[in-house]
């Protein structure tokens, strides 16, 4: 990450979301945010291009392990 001024939306929420897992009822507000904080929304970008990659990688069987 870049070191973005708001931290107002963590990381789990954060991945929760991309993955569709975030509780519907806190999605609009969620989204809310998104759309009116450009550090969160570059964020979310970024956890996004990373999921994708991730996926994009895992689908391509181009990678020998995973380590957590």
């Amino acid at each position: 990450m870049n070191g973005l001024a708001c931290n107002r939306i963590a990381l789990g929420d954060l991945a929760d979301y991309v993955a569709g897992d975030l509780p519907d009822a806190d999605v609009a507000a969620f989204e809310e945010h998104l759309f009116s904080c450009v550090d969160c929304a570059a964020r979310a970008a970024e956890f996004d291009a990373l999921d994708r990659g991730i996926r994009a990688a895992a689908r391509a069987a181009d990678f020998n392990g995973f380590v957590t």
